[in-house]
């Protein structure tokens, strides 16, 4: 089986946090790896930056019993615990 990339069952997703613009607030999207599903959400002042990644990537993953990595540039990497 070497070379062979086999594909993840699990359910896991990738937050990235979005700056402002001129015309909007910040926000948080959450990448499903699977699907490709995407959902974006409002930044959440209240919050700090894990809780606000992580309410996002609860919403899309339907889980809020999840593992998490920082990602190198900003972000996280969500996985539901099993």
């Amino acid at each position: 089986m070497a070379g062979k990339i086999k594909s993840m069952n699990t359910a896991a997703c990738v937050t990235t946090y979005h700056g402002p613009t001129d015309t909007r607030g910040s926000k948080v999207s959450a990448k499903h790896f699977n699907t490709l599903r995407k959902i974006t959400q409002p930044w959440d002042s209240a919050l700090d930056a894990q809780p606000n990644h992580a309410r996002v990537a609860a919403e899309l993953l339907g889980s809020d019993d999840l593992l998490y990595c920082s990602v190198e540039g900003g972000g996280y990497v969500w996985m539901v615990r099993r």
